[in-house]
């Protein structure tokens, strides 16, 4: 574990916003104002030079929306016009998880920090990039700790950080102990050296905020994985450069395909009925589908949110809706696959569930004109009056 930098070294923090808006308990019927000063009597007690850098939830549909509806687990809470000296009347969940309560909280937070001679920047959407980079600058003079709980700020610190710079420390927001601090000491994250430049990709691909995690591929098996493969690394630079989607997809299926154990001639949607008809013949129980590699659809999408996100974090803008994201209401939600869940015949599948002998119009595959199939609950197509009955001349085979 690294030694914390020793007291004769001037350090600056920087603190996330967001992981520090978790710190501290608000107690019901607290004003607002007392609930601020004890966020500013936290960092100045605890950080002697630091600056805050929050998210912003001004700037209208996110990439992080979904991020953000899943975290507040069902919560919701009107917008609440309140003033310094009004008391909180909800848990602080509930009132957080409404965009234009946090955003008016953030403001008034922000403006009691700079008053108490602390700092604070305010992103336009999320703040990882913006933290990195105010580290990174940091870095330039003077030892550098960034506090804060987020996967992405060790991936994005690792990537960025050059060997020119003072050390820069990476520290959770959430103590197990006062006396020990775990830190994470970036330099030393260097000896990986060209794996970093590709970190993000990896980061993306095995699933972060904005992307979903392929089922059964964990981030050290990805991890380990690139760090063998030359071709894999060559595959993830890609999403490093301006490229079209079509070249983003056919990487990141080939890129899937490796992290599935295929082989490079594979497509996903082979490697996944390879897949299929292995377990079923080795299984003794019903298979998951779940449990498979994505179709070549679904890793399409996959592929395009990644780039995305990888761009994102380079500085690059782009349009959400060209890259895998479509607008619903107010937000941003991912597309999944332009293919249906089944193929239409499969879809149009009726079956009953029938206690009786199917004689009635109360028999669901009767009403649609059907005959009773092998998946209809109790009779299974086999012992009812709806049953298809084979003729003679159909069962009569040639010598």
């Amino acid at each position: 574990m690294p030694e914390l930098p020793k007291c004769d070294v001037e350090v600056q923090y920087i603190l996330d916003g967001g992981a520090l808006l978790q710190l501290i308990p608000w107690p019901r019927g607290a004003t607002f104002a007392a609930i601020i000063r004890s966020y500013v009597q936290f960092v100045q007690h605890r950080f002697q030079n630091a600056t805050v850098v929050f998210d912003g939830y001004n700037s209208g549909p996110s990439t992080k929306d979904v991020t953000h509806i899943r975290r507040a687990k069902g919560k919701c809470s009107p917008k609440v016009v309140f003033k310094p000296e009004m008391s909180l009347q909800a848990r602080k969940d509930v009132f957080l998880s409404n965009k234009k309560n946090k955003q008016r909280f953030i403001n008034l937070l922000s403006e009691a920090l700079a008053a108490n001679l602390c700092p604070t920047v305010c992103a336009d959407g999320d703040a990882d990039c913006m933290i990195v980079a105010q580290a990174l600058e940091s870095s330039k003079t003077q030892v550098t700790i960034v506090v804060g709980d987020d996967t992405d700020l060790l991936v994005l610190l690792c990537h960025h950080a050059s060997d020119n710079h003072r050390d820069i420390f990476l520290e959770p927001s959430h103590r197990t102990s006062t006396k020990t601090v775990k830190l994470w000491n970036i330099r030393h994250t260097r000896c990986l050296g060209s794996l970093c430049q590709v970190l993000p990709v990896i980061h993306a691909v095995s699933g972060c905020d904005t992307t979903s995690r392929p089922f059964g591929v964990g981030k050290r098996s990805a991890f380990r994985k690139f760090q063998r493969s030359k071709e894999l690394k060559s595959l993830a630079s890609m999403f490093l450069t301006d490229c079209t989607p079509s070249n983003s997809t056919e990487a990141g299926e080939k890129i899937l395909v490796s992290l599935y154990d295929g082989t490079s001639p594979d497509c996903l949607d082979d490697l996944r009925y390879n897949m299929f008809c292995t377990k079923v013949a080795g299984g003794t129980s019903f298979l998951q589908m779940h449990c498979l590699p994505p179709t070549s659809a679904a890793a399409k999408y996959h592929s395009l949110l990644v780039y995305l996100q990888v761009q994102e974090w380079a500085g690059t803008v782009l349009e959400p809706q060209d890259w895998g994201w479509k607008t619903a209401g107010d937000n941003l939600v991912p597309c999944t696959t332009d293919l249906p869940p089944a193929p239409s015949k499969l879809l149009s599948v009726i079956r009953c569930n029938c206690k009786s002998d199917c004689d009635t119009k109360r028999c669901s595959c009767r009403k649609h004109g059907l005959d009773c199939s092998s998946a209809c609950g109790e009779c299974h197509g086999l012992e009812c009056s709806n049953a298809y009955v084979m003729c003679a001349d159909e069962n009569d085979t040639d010598d």
